[in-house]
């Protein structure tokens, strides 16, 4: 499963980046969030989830690692709950656009099993839906 969007966020790289080198910040910008515990870039997490029929919380981990400083990201992230398990690794690329606006480019390749494999594209919108709340949230933080 593939996911890519690209979004303008109305702040300065600087301040975008800034963002996204705290777990914190992006943890808290998850949609369903239950629970967190953050180590340096490491965290878990307990997210609560809806696709289709399948409802549950998954016990999810992962780390962040910057590739070029306020340039590019990296995010791992593995996980699952009872029957049902993902992988994923995400990339996001920053670059400046006029009027002290960055562009956030991001893609994301997951791999699913159980009944999530078997649902397919219906699991491919809710993710797509989830990590588009994730930035909306992040735009809104670093814009205020």
């Amino acid at each position: 499963m593939q996911i890519k969007n690209t979004i303008v966020i109305n702040a300065p790289r600087n301040k975008v980046a800034e963002f996204f080198n705290d777990p914190v910040k992006v943890v808290e910008c998850v949609p369903g969030i239950q629970s967190h515990e953050i180590k340096g870039t490491n965290f878990k997490a307990k997210v609560k989830f809806k696709v289709g029929a399948i409802s549950g919380t998954f016990n999810t981990e992962g780390y962040i690692k910057e590739m070029k400083p306020q340039e590019s990201y990296e995010v791992y992230l593995k996980g699952g709950s009872i029957g049902n398990s993902f992988e994923a690794k995400a990339t996001v690329t920053l670059s400046d656009v006029e009027g002290g606006k960055t562009k956030l480019e991001y893609s994301a390749d997951a791999k699913l099993g159980g009944m999530l494999a078997a649902l397919g594209r219906v699991v491919e919108n809710v993710a797509a839906d989830i990590v588009k709340q994730l930035f909306e949230c992040a735009e809104k933080k670093v814009s205020a």
